[in-house]
């Protein structure tokens, strides 16, 4: 059950999110709220000024890629990019762990 609820909780966050970015980008609320489900659920149009015979044209660049990466996070179904995304993060802490390289008390060994 709780993997349920953090699968809620992340949908949820992330339709707010985008909420979000559409009103500060300029949308109204039920435009901006419309288009963040639309996006997050991909389920088609939205209400007011992007309804069904009006498109996402007139938006600024900046908040088309953000739409972009919630139609993909809804479509991938959002714990495939949390898993991604952790995986970056724990291969470059990895990486950066070994570009300290050896300590200089430590002397390279040759196997020949």
């Amino acid at each position: 059950m709780p993997v349920v609820a953090a699968f809620i909780f992340a949908y949820f966050l992330l339709v707010l999110l985008t909420s979000l970015a559409g009103a500060l980008a300029g949308l109204d609320l039920l435009g901006a709220f419309t288009a963040a489900l639309a996006m997050v659920g991909n389920i088609g149009p939205a209400f007011g000024d992007l309804g069904p015979s009006l498109n996402y044209g007139a938006l600024p660049s900046p908040l088309k890629w953000w739409y972009m990466v919630a139609m993909l996070a809804g479509r991938l179904e959002i714990y495939t990019l949390l898993l991604v995304a952790g995986s970056f993060a724990r291969a470059k802490s990895d990486m950066k762990g070994r570009s300290r390289g050896l300590q200089s008390s430590q002397k390279p060994t040759s196997k020949l």
